[in-house]
């Protein structure tokens, strides 16, 4: 399909990526034994398998998990209402979540949103207002790894029988990697 978000490069929008998504999970609301995922699309790496990115997603011990950066994106307002955190990033990031299909589905559904709309201030509201779905943020980056303002955070590690990103700020190797924002220049190198 056209793409009918609004320009997300430069201004809040993407909503159209939820009324996609819609459609899809609605056929496994009922699954509570499957599990979703959403990541961006052409800004995003896997370096994990499914089986790791599952677990990861358990160790978590949540019903929802997003990725989490440190800019306040689209509304610098919230920040105040976001809880504090010791270590790590403390706001949400839509461009990645995994959760099991019912929650996914409740986060879905949750409102109506326009096609315009910002999907990130969508999912800000539902975690800082009401959050009974079990969202947490993955402030750590053990399943996502945010690259926007932390391009400083990650190295490359080459060993004899192994190559990796590695956050050496957390001590973690993330499973998948977004390219977000200005770090999509990042990626290329």
């Amino acid at each position: 399909q056209k793409w009918r978000g609004g320009d997300i490069q430069r201004y809040p929008g993407g909503g159209f990526k939820i009324n996609l998504l819609k459609p899809v999970v609605e056929q496994w609301k009922d699954r509570e034994d499957l599990l979703v995922m959403f990541v961006d699309s052409y800004d995003v790496l896997f370096a994990a398998s499914s089986e790791a990115i599952i677990q990861k997603f358990l160790d978590f011990n949540s019903k929802a998990v997003f990725s989490a950066e440190q800019f306040c994106w689209p509304d610098q307002k919230l920040a105040s209402s976001y809880p504090k955190v010791g270590l790590g990033k403390r706001f949400l990031c839509s461009g990645g979540y995994i959760g099991y299909a019912p929650v996914i589905h409740a986060l879905l559904n949750n409102n109506d949103i326009k096609d315009t709309d910002d999907d990130q201030l969508y999912y800000t509201k539902i975690f800082l207002n009401q959050n009974d779905h079990g969202i947490r943020l993955d402030h750590r980056s053990h399943i996502f790894q945010n690259l926007n303002g932390a391009e400083d955070e990650v190295e490359l590690k080459v060993s004899e029988n192994d190559t990796y990103v590695y956050n050496t700020f957390y001590n973690t190797r993330s499973a998948i990697y977004h390219g977000n924002g200005a770090s999509k220049i990042f990626l290329n190198y």
